[in-house]
């Protein structure tokens, strides 16, 4: 059974989310939005890697199962996966990098407040990534909906 199509949503609806916390936090800073935002995206990339992986699973049989006729559903696939892998390393990045706001809040006991520099990179980088997580949806609508991958005939 293919457990990607259940996984997958969770992550995205996840990081959508902490996209809008972001965005919310780089006009109206508040500490309740800074823990929210943590949360969200430390929920996120947590739930990004079993999409991956499952994802990765399932690309990997319709590979091994496709006849050469099938060329461009197979560049299709291997399309969104390469999106899918670059928005879950792009978010890890980001994780990483927020690691250092995340001890911060949690040294101040969450009185501490980023900088505008640091709203606006967070902005930027928040929409960036939601731009991805689009980008891969929308080639993995691609695959089901035109193609007809994952789907029983």
């Amino acid at each position: 059974m293919d457990f990607h199509p259940f996984l997958t949503h969770f992550p995205i609806a996840i990081l959508v989310f902490y996209t809008l916390t972001e965005i919310v936090n780089s006009f109206v800073p508040r500490k309740e939005i800074l823990r929210i935002s943590l949360f969200l995206l430390v929920a996120g990339v947590v739930m990004l890697f079993p999409a991956l992986l499952t994802g990765n699973m399932a690309a990997q049989r319709f590979i091994d199962s496709a006849l050469e006729l099938e060329l461009v559903k197979t560049e299709a696939v291997s399309l969104h996966e390469d999106i899918a892998t670059l928005t879950v390393i792009f978010f890890s990045i980001v994780f990483i990098a927020k690691i250092k706001t995340l001890f911060r809040a949690f040294k101040a006991e969450f009185n501490y407040s980023p900088t505008i520099q640091e709203r606006s990179l967070n902005f930027i980088l928040a929409i960036v990534g939601c731009i991805l997580i689009f980008l891969t949806g929308y080639f993995g609508g691609v695959l089901v909906y035109i193609h007809g991958i994952g789907v029983a005939h």
